[in-house]
C-alpha cells in the first residue's frame, strides 16, 4: 500500500526507536516484493542518497521490518552485510535465503505465537539454528498478538533496540 511504510514507521518504529536519535526510513515496496531486483535497487539508491546528504555514522545502520517488510529485512541484511550492522526482522519469513548467509550480524528476532499469516515454528526453528551456528541473534517470542496487532509489537520492538545499542556498543 502506498505510504503503509511511513505510517508504520511513525506509529511502531519511531516510538520504539526514539532512543537511538536515528535518521528514519520508510520506503514504500515499488514492486510485489523487497527481493524483486527494483525494490533491492530502490533500497540501496535510498540508503546511498541519504548516506550522501547526511552525516550518518556507519557503525549504526539498523534495518527494521515486519511482515513483508520483515522478509525484506531478512533479505537485504543477507545480501548487503557491508551497508548494515544489525537487523530486526518482525513477523517475517526468511524466504529462500540459505541459513548461513542470515544474522551474520547483530538479529533480533521478533515473532508471535499467534501469527496467522506467517507460522511461528519455522520463525523459531530458523533463530534456534542461527543461535546453534553461533550468529549473534536473540528470539523473542511473543505470546498475545495476531498479526495485525502490530502496535502490540512495540514493547518487543523497545527491547530490541536497547539489545542492538547495546551489541553496537560493544
Amino acid at each position: 500500500m502506498r505510504y503503509y511504510g511511513s505510517a508504520y514507521t511513525r506509529a511502531i518504529i519511531a516510538p520504539a526507536a526514539a532512543s537511538l536519535n536515528a535518521i528514519i526510513t520508510a520506503p514504500d515496496c515499488p514492486a510485489a516484493s523487497w527481493t524483486d531486483e527494483r525494490a533491492e535497487r530502490t533500497v540501496l539508491a535510498l540508503l546511498e542518497q541519504i548516506q550522501r546528504e547526511y552525516t550518518i555514522d556507519r557503525r549504526r545502520v539498523l534495518v527494521i521490518g515486519y511482515s513483508m517488510g520483515g522478509r525484506g529485512t531478512w533479505f537485504v541484511a543477507a545480501r548487503h552485510r557491508d551497508l548494515f550492522t544489525a537487523a530486526i526482522p518482525m513477523a517475517a519469513a526468511t524466504g529462500d535465503e540459505a541459513i548461513d548467509s542470515l544474522a551474520t550480524m547483530p538479529t533480533y528476532i521478533i515473532h508471535s505465537r499467534r501469527d496467522e499469516v506467517v507460522p511461528f515454528a519455522p520463525a523459531e526453528r530458523n533463530a534456534r539454528e542461527l543461535e546453534r551456528l553461533g550468529r549473534p541473534v536473540k528470539f523473542e517470542p511473543l505470546d498475545g498478538p495476531t498479526h495485525f496487532e502490530m502496535g502490540a509489537y512495540i514493547p518487543a520492538l523497545r527491547r530490541a533496540v536497547a539489545w542492538v545499542a547495546q551489541q553496537w556498543a560493544n
